[in-house]
């Protein structure tokens, strides 16, 4: 039976909202819905925390032994050495990328993407590639173990970004690995809706969302996030039109 991991990669410091990991979601910091989200999926081992050494990031190591994370920290900008260094620890089959502006991804979304990159035997499977479908942030990206080792190795000598967005060197290089999207069913394919967090305003967005279903502790669906996100833009709609 294959072995599967997550890794969540966050950092306190960003260039457009400083902290964005460590702001209250619902009495809590954001950080702490990410990982209590994609623990719920039932194909997951464990869910490691990966961020840098950077001593700003103090806080998250102190989150993660609060809450029986694992957690590795590594180098600031070469994120693909962080997933290579627990990969090679853990010796996983399977490693699903998260993300800590995803303050609501969907476990399952990350289900049915671990089992398509299985069942079609691909190298890398994401929600958002290309022409993506579903709500953009909902997902994670997933990999084989070996296709994160390949990567390192491909992109010692190559453009730097490769080893900061970890995946892209196999979306440019389709001809050298397996790369697949994964489409949304009709009730879910929204991809005009943002869930990722890079700016204030989208926070405040998700801090809306995660008032208003405060009765899901969090473990909300993607089709009711989208029925709130539907509520709240008819709201806000209606609130113009005074």
């Amino acid at each position: 039976m294959s072995r599967v991991i997550a890794i969540v990669q966050a950092r306190v410091g960003s260039t457009r909202l400083p902290g964005k990991v460590l702001r209250a979601l619902n009495g809590e910091p954001a950080i702490i819905h990410v990982m209590r989200r994609a623990a719920v999926c039932p194909l997951l081992s464990v869910v490691h925390l990966a961020t840098s050494t950077s001593p700003e990031n103090d806080p998250l190591e102190r989150l993660a032994k609060e809450h029986d994370w694992p957690c590795y920290r590594g180098s600031e900008q070469d994120v693909l050495s962080r997933f290579v260094d627990i990969v090679r620890s853990d010796r996983p089959d399977v490693v699903v990328r998260g993300s800590g502006d995803n303050t609501a991804v969907d476990p399952e979304v990350i289900r049915l993407t671990i089992e398509k990159l299985q069942r079609e035997r691909l190298d890398v499977c994401s929600p958002f590639l290309d022409d993506y479908t579903y709500p953009f942030g909902a997902g994670a990206e997933v990999s084989t173990a070996d296709c994160l080792l390949r990567l390192d190795a491909d992109t010692r000598d190559a453009d730097p970004s490769y080893r900061e967005h970890i995946h892209f060197y196999a979306y440019d290089h389709r001809d050298r690995y397996r790369v697949s999207g994964l489409d949304a069913p009709p009730g879910l394919s929204r991809p005009d809706i943002r869930i990722s967090v890079d700016t204030l305003k989208e926070f405040e967005v998700m801090e809306a969302i995660y008032r208003r279903l405060a009765h899901r502790k969090s473990l909300f669906s993607l089709a009711e996030l989208i029925h709130v996100w539907d509520e709240l833009r008819a709201e806000a709609i209606k609130g113009g039109e005074k």
